[in-house]
Formats: C-alpha cells, sequence, structure tokens
C-alpha cells in the first residue's frame, strides 16, 4: 500500500543492511520504532527492489530478504516520489531525501557507515547501527 507522506510529521527510511539486521535477529524492530521515537518507519521503493532482487538468491542473505518481504515490509509505510525508479542504493535515499525534505522531517536508519558519514554531512538525522556497541546510535539537528 502505497501512503502520501504529507500525512505524516516524520519518516523514518529503513535501508537494506538495517532491514536485513532486523531478519537475522541482531537488531530488534521494537528497538527500532523505540530509537525514531515518534517517526513512521518506511521503506522506499529502490529499497524495497533491492529486496526482491536479493531474496532471489540462494543464499543467506537471499533467505533473509525473503523472510523481511514477508514478515517486515507490510509493518513499513511505503513512500514513494517521483524518478525513484531510476536512482539505486545509498543514492535512492538521498533522492527521496531531497524530494521530501521541505514537507517533513526525515530520519534515515542504516548500517552503513559511508551513507552515516554522507546523511550527518548533510545534515539529516540518522540512527545507525553500532556492531561493536551491538546497538542503535542517533544523531540529530
Amino acid at each position: 500500500m502505497i501512503k502520501t507522506y504529507f500525512t505524516f510529521p516524520c519518516i523514518a527510511i529503513l535501508d537494506t543492511n538495517i532491514i536485513l539486521l532486523i531478519a537475522q535477529n541482531k537488531i530488534k524492530y521494537d528497538n527500532v520504532i523505540e530509537t525514531i521515537n515518534g517517526c513512521i518507519p518506511s521503506l522506499i521503493l529502490p529499497i524495497y527492489n533491492e529486496l526482491k532482487r536479493i531474496a532471489s538468491e540462494n543464499t543467506e542473505r537471499g533467505r533473509l530478504a525473503l523472510w523481511s518481504l514477508n514478515n517486515l515490509v507490510s509493518k513499513l509505510n511505503m513512500v514513494r516520489v517521483e524518478g525513484d525508479d531510476i536512482v539505486k542504493g545509498d543514492e535512492a535515499i538521498l533522492h527521496v531525501i531531497n524530494k521530501l525534505k521541505d514537507v517533513t522531517k526525515i530520519v534515515v536508519v542504516t548500517a552503513d557507515m559511508e551513507l552515516k558519514n554522507k546523511l550527518i554531512k548533510n545534515r539529516i538525522h540518522v540512527v545507525w547501527y553500532r556492531e561493536a556497541k551491538n546497538g542503535l546510535e542517533s544523531i540529530t539537528f
């Protein structure tokens, strides 16, 4: 189901790595919800498509992606913006942020340190998985 982002004062975009960490049970979904502090947990189309691609692989990662599609994705708000079907990965997240930043607060939940650093540099609220502490940390602006 596609919901219009205008109705939400804050959305939290989960990236592929976080979704797979939830599937591995390294992060509890409830901890993500607690950390995003009232934001609507959301999925963008390019991340959904990436999960579908990974799920087609006969690997452990593929099985985790399939579990995510069957058990987690239905809990997330699907966010679509113009042109989001063209970009992939980190660029897709940055594309969506650029399209929505003037109409809603955005938080990105990631385990990708390169993406985390790009988000901080651009003053985007970010929650990240810190493996050394086996937990989530956040920075807000």
